[in-house]
């Protein structure tokens, strides 16, 4: 599975990284499989985890969800597209990328591991 981003902001094409807070970045994955008849596309994405923070006396700390999923469309036969949103990128860290595909007969397809490296601005 190859990973390409179309955008002018990030450092992507410099060292393969986006920064915290990204908007509006293209996303297109190839995933050399013919996706034109599949149901249902997505991004399964694991975030890093969550930078150390300072805890209030009593304060009881929720674990933040790791896992989120990222509804895809069809940009050619074998790409899905995917435009990053604000809140998609939270904090700095490696986020893991795997595609998903279903078709009507239930039949699921997962695509290998994509690595994406997330800074904060000024690194």
């Amino acid at each position: 599975m190859g990973l390409t981003i179309f955008d002018s902001n990030s450092n992507y094409f410099e060292d393969r990284s986006l920064f915290v807070g990204s908007n509006n970045i293209e996303l297109i994955i190839e995933t050399k499989l013919n996706l034109t008849t599949a149901e249902t596309l997505k991004l399964f994405v694991t975030l890093p985890f969550k930078p150390e923070f300072e805890e209030e006396e009593g304060e009881e700390i929720e674990e933040p969800t790791r896992q989120v999923e990222w509804d895809c469309i069809l940009e050619n036969e074998t790409q899905l597209k995917y435009m990053i949103q604000k809140n998609d990128l939270p904090y700095a860290g490696i986020y893991v990328l795997n595609a998903y595909a279903r078709w009507e007969d239930d039949t699921e397809l997962y695509g290998e591991t994509v690595l994406l490296k997330v800074k904060n601005i000024g690194e």
